[in-house]
């Protein structure tokens, strides 16, 4: 197969750029935790401003997690689907000696 390797090395890949995308998430969030951290909770949150951040802020916090996540389920799908590939093509070999 002509890409074969490329093909094998993707969940490196997939894993690199999650862990690519978690640095580059918490660097999103970094600003909103900063700036706001003592103020998340107070009695100002029934302000329109103080649950617009509060909603951003959470939103900003899912992205941390799901993201990477899902680059790394993507890995793990790959992975997956080659190795039923090889068992596949050890079994047609094995058919044809």
């Amino acid at each position: 197969m002509k890409f074969e390797k490329l093909i094998r090395l993707s969940p490196y890949i997939f894993v690199a750029g999650g862990i690519v995308d978690l640095v580059k998430q918490l660097l999103w969030l970094l600003p909103f935790w900063l700036r706001y951290r003592d103020q998340l909770f107070t009695d100002s949150d029934y302000d329109y401003y103080a649950a617009k951040f509060t909603l951003d802020f959470a939103d900003r916090l899912l992205d941390v997690f799901l993201y990477p996540i899902a680059w790394i389920g993507t890995a793990i799908i790959i992975t997956l689907l080659l190795s039923i590939y090889d068992e596949r093509t050890r079994g047609l070999e094995a058919a044809a000696k």
